[in-house]
């Protein structure tokens, strides 16, 4: 048993070296980058993608920045305000192989990074077990990973929008948890225009957005009793208007009459519908959010017994982006759908506030790292088996197979057959199961994506033989 005991602890000190540490939490980087790129590499391009690879207006393919200008234009006036995210999106898709899958794994790394940066908030010199715990936390608690964050279009409207919007928060939470009041006429400036890119990525996460920085604000402001720094303001103010840029687009109400067949967002929405949708977001709080619950339970106990003298801050702001989770979530009652991929942004204030908790605990007392221990071999297991699963279902049951019809394809379009039929369909069971295959059926309502394939591999139709898809 001592001896047990004594190489513990000789495995504990060579993890509190600098130097070693430094060397893990890099090697770390550098796996997370290696582990999504090969899934991007093997996730196809898709669905969504074939459109947005496109003119919007023309659907010829965008041959400089005024074709993107003019994309974006006619798709705000025509479908939807998310500028920014499909002016991403089809920079992304119009890039040659690899790059577009390369940079798509650089912001899911730095996705995670930024997380890490807002939870690190003791500035923890190569925190470990932290930057592991964010990693594992997405691939496990986003339910859309492969939507979400392998899909282009999917990856700049949840992925990289997020991202813009925890980059802008973060002043907001630095500035809660340690007081800086530095005001400059550049920060104003630079808040004011980050702000309206953040508020102008996604209706949903953007609104929680506003929500957490107005509540901050106000926490502080009854702390402090101190005027509110102008930065502070300004990016609010900029927040505000590019989230007013983005929901009055003139699209957003064109789709929703084209969706509904109801000329305005809030009309004929009444009390029954609003309740059916309560209860469709209460059982998607239950689906997505519960585990997550759970977690911060434990953590919260855990700090009761053990960390009772954990700094409150820490704690308010967990509980308010806890908050903002949900408000993010409650806001979609004015959708008419609610899609999971579009739980992305309150799945990752909810593992944000998780994480704030985690870094709050006292891992000195030797119970409570022997619990982080253990949670941390158990989770690298259980990622280990997880990851070779989905990614061997997503090689064999999606890349190989439009590997195969590509080639088909390609050599039917050569002897100048462009009525394409294969026999192979895909069916996933994993983190990817939101994969769809392509309809065949004509009456489908989703039978656009198979004209959208036609267009992108130039063929005149494309059918699959005993196809599952409806």
């Amino acid at each position: 048993m001592k001896q047990a005991i004594d190489k513990y602890n000789s495995i504990f000190r060579f993890l509190s070296n600098s130097g070693t540490r430094k060397v893990i939490f890099f090697f770390l980087v550098g796996m997370v980058f290696s582990l999504i790129l090969f899934l991007n590499l093997i996730y196809p391009v898709w669905a969504d993608d074939w459109t947005y690879i496109f003119h919007i207006e023309t659907h010829e393919r965008l041959k400089g920045v005024s074709d993107l200008f003019q994309s974006q234009y006619f798709h705000y006036m025509t479908w939807g305000g998310r500028t920014v995210a499909h002016t991403i999106d089809q920079i992304l898709l119009n890039l040659n192989y690899p790059w577009c899958d390369i940079f798509n794994s650089l912001i899911f790394t730095v996705f995670i990074y930024q997380i890490y940066r807002i939870c690190n908030y003791r500035k923890v010199e190569y925190n470990l077990s932290l930057f592991f715990f964010v990693s594992i936390m997405i691939w496990f608690f986003q339910s859309s990973f492969g939507a979400c964050i392998l899909w282009i279009t999917g990856s700049a409207n949840y992925l990289w929008s997020t991202l813009i919007i925890l980059f802008f928060i973060y002043p907001y939470c630095r500035f809660y948890l340690e007081d800086k009041k530095h005001n400059s006429y550049w920060k104003c400036t630079y808040m004011f225009l980050g702000g309206i890119l953040a508020g102008w990525t996604n209706e949903n996460t953007a609104f929680g957005m506003l929500c957490l920085i107005v509540a901050i604000l106000i926490l502080k402001k009854k702390e402090n009793k101190e005027k509110i720094p102008y930065w502070c303001v300004w990016g609010l103010a900029g927040a505000v208007v590019g989230y007013i840029l983005m929901i009055k687009a003139p699209g957003n109400y064109v789709r929703y009459e084209n969706t509904t067949g109801s000329s305005g967002i809030m009309a004929n929405l009444d009390f029954g519908i609003l309740f059916d949708r309560f209860k469709f977001i209460l059982g998607g709080i239950y689906r997505q959010l519960f585990n997550l619950f759970f977690i911060c339970a434990i953590l919260i106990l855990i700090h009761l017994y053990f960390s009772k003298h954990a700094n409150k801050k820490v704690l308010h702001l967990s509980f308010l982006f806890i908050i903002s989770a949900f408000i993010s979530a409650f806001v979609m009652l004015a959708s008419p759908e609610f899609p999971d991929r579009a739980w992305f942004g309150s799945i990752t204030f909810f593992i944000v506030a998780v994480l704030l908790l985690y870094s709050s605990l006292n891992l000195d007392n030797g119970f409570v790292r022997a619990i982080k221990n253990t949670v941390v071999i158990f989770s690298l297991a259980w990622f280990g088996s997880t990851y070779i699963s989905s990614a061997k279902e997503l090689y064999y049951g999606v890349y190989k197979v439009y590997e195969r019809r590509d080639a088909l394809i390609e050599a039917e379009k050569a002897s100048g057959n462009r009525d394409i039929v294969v026999d192979e369909t895909i069916m996933l069971k994993t983190n990817f199961s939101d994969f769809m295959e392509i309809p065949s059926d004509s009456t489908s309502k989703y039978f656009y994506l198979n004209k959208n394939y036609s267009k992108y591999k130039d063929i005149e139709s494309f059918k699959i033989i005993n196809s599952h898809a409806k």
